[in-house]
């Protein structure tokens, strides 16, 4: 049984017939030449995955539980704490503020008046109602600011502009005298001269509130008999602009470093805009 060599390339000294053209091996006859194939390797097929290429990492959506509209009746709150009562002991004190929840609250306080537990006059704050402000509506997508979360400037929080809101407020005076209440009333209507605008601050934003007074009302008792006291009560409703903040989002940060500038003339950046 012959054993054939197989050789993939001329070997002089084994395969002399190797040497001779293939014309000379077929006897004259011209050989077919064969079809010349470049072999590539395959292209690898990649199916896109967006979920690689993502760095779940790199973003961290910060979340804050605001509680309602805290913030801002404190600062209307503190806003209406200095409005100043003459006193004959001391010359002036503050008159006291509170934030009022309801009927419940303003019952409680009649009954402290009633035993002397309350100095008069004396300031209720109620939150009404809200409206949201559509004239300040902004895209959430869009950042209003931006700020560095740490001494190296390696992530960026990207703060974004609040939903807006128009919030209305209900203030009730009460005073045991007349008098008292309209030095109350000259010290909250010369505040609105058209506005009135306070700061308020929280975790997250903070700015300053515009306010605006819709109505005054006298809603004290005026037929009462002689053994009863007369109860003098101011209401007044306060429009006010306010917000409530949304979620931030923190972002890797890609820093730069200048090492050389280079004055360009103008008719030196238009030909490199043409090229």
């Amino acid at each position: 049984m012959p054993i054939y060599k197989f050789s993939f390339g001329p070997d002089k000294e084994n395969n002399p017939a190797s040497l001779r053209s293939a014309e000379e091996r077929l006897g004259g006859k011209t050989p077919i030449q064969p079809i010349k194939i470049s072999r590539q390797p395959d292209p690898i097929i990649k199916e896109e995955n967006l979920e690689e290429d993502i760095n779940r990492d790199a973003e961290v959506v910060t979340r804050y539980l605001a509680k309602g509209f805290h913030t801002h009746d404190r600062g209307i709150k503190e806003y209406f704490s200095n409005i100043l009562i003459p006193d004959r002991d001391t010359g002036f004190h503050k008159m006291d503020v509170k934030i009022a929840g309801g009927d419940k609250t303003i019952m409680a306080w009649q009954q402290d008046r009633e035993n002397a537990r309350v100095k008069l006059p004396v300031m209720s704050i109620n939150r009404e109602n809200a409206e949201f402000d559509s004239t300040k509506f902004s895209p959430t997508h869009l950042p209003m600011a931006r700020r560095f979360v740490d001494s190296d400037r390696s992530k960026i929080e990207f703060i974004y502009r609040p939903t807006p809101w128009l919030i209305v407020y209900s203030l009730t005076v009460w005073a045991e005298r007349k008098t008292d209440a309209e030095y109350v009333l000259s010290q909250i209507l010369t505040r609105f001269n058209p506005m009135a605008q306070w700061y308020v601050e929280d975790e997250k934003l903070k700015g300053v509130v515009d306010a605006w007074l819709n109505t005054y009302t006298d809603s004290s008792d005026i037929d009462v008999s002689p053994e009863e006291h007369p109860l003098v009560r101011y209401d007044y409703s306060i429009r006010a602009s306010c917000w409530i903040p949304l979620p931030t989002k923190i972002v890797p940060s890609i820093l730069g470093k200048v090492d050389s500038t280079e004055i360009v003339s103008a008719e030196t950046l238009a030909e490199l805009n043409e090229e």
